[in-house]
């Protein structure tokens, strides 16, 4: 496997990523207010899956991750299903949707398999 422990990604400007939220947020969320619905439209537009995992915040230190196979987003339990983190919830999947957006040429351009890679 291709060494990718000093891979740094590329450069976006701010106009360039608020650009493609935009782009993103009239496609998903058309003419409706903030904040965005992210689990309906993660599930219901997307076609992904919402993964909830115990201690994955305390075992890796992250909240949520896509999944490498694009098939869904993984959680922590803890973030998930309590009231007090809804807004940092809402906050991770829009992160990891942004991955998604931005980065999916790199996720072929270096395969990464596993959480230890």
């Amino acid at each position: 496997m291709e060494d990718v422990s000093n891979f740094r990604c590329p450069f976006l400007n701010k106009q360039d990523i608020w650009t493609e939220a935009d782009k993103f947020r009239e496609r998903f969320w058309p003419g409706k207010t903030f904040p965005l619905d992210m689990e309906r439209i993660i599930e219901m537009e997307l076609g992904l899956t919402i993964e909830p995992i115990t201690d994955l915040q305390r075992e890796l230190d992250v909240d949520a991750f896509l999944k490498r196979d694009f098939s869904g987003i993984v959680v922590d339990l803890e973030c998930f299903m309590d009231e007090r983190f809804r807004n940092r919830f809402r906050f991770s999947l829009a992160h990891e949707i942004g991955h998604l957006a931005l980065h999916r040429d790199l996720f072929d351009e270096y395969p990464i398999n596993s959480i230890e890679e």
